[in-house]
């Protein structure tokens, strides 16, 4: 049996498992002060030594800590936020700067 890909597109999943680089953004919004903003990272995929995946962050070509785990607000410093797909934040400011 052929294993036949539909996708050109290379998944998240199918870097981890070559290792490698991939691109995600997010959007963020602080449910302390309000503000809204989206962040591009290149998330880069290693192993630990035993194996287990390693999963390194980079926003603006310094290493971060991951989004995910430890997010906090770029204003405030506010750690309750809302993580969202990309574009979300900028289509609510483009909303509320028309609106």
């Amino acid at each position: 049996m052929h294993h036949v890909r539909t996708s050109t597109r290379t998944t998240f999943d199918e870097v981890s498992a070559l290792g490698g680089t991939v691109r995600e953004a997010y959007s963020f919004a602080c449910m302390k002060c309000g503000h809204a903003w989206e962040q591009e990272y290149e998330i880069e995929h290693l192993e630990y030594p035993d194996g287990s995946p390693l999963y390194v962050y980079y926003a603006d070509g310094e290493r971060v800590r991951s989004p995910l785990k430890h997010p906090r607000c770029m204003f405030c410093d506010g750690r309750v936020l809302r993580i969202m797909r990309a574009g979300r934040a900028s289509a609510a400011i483009a909303a509320e700067r028309t609106g």
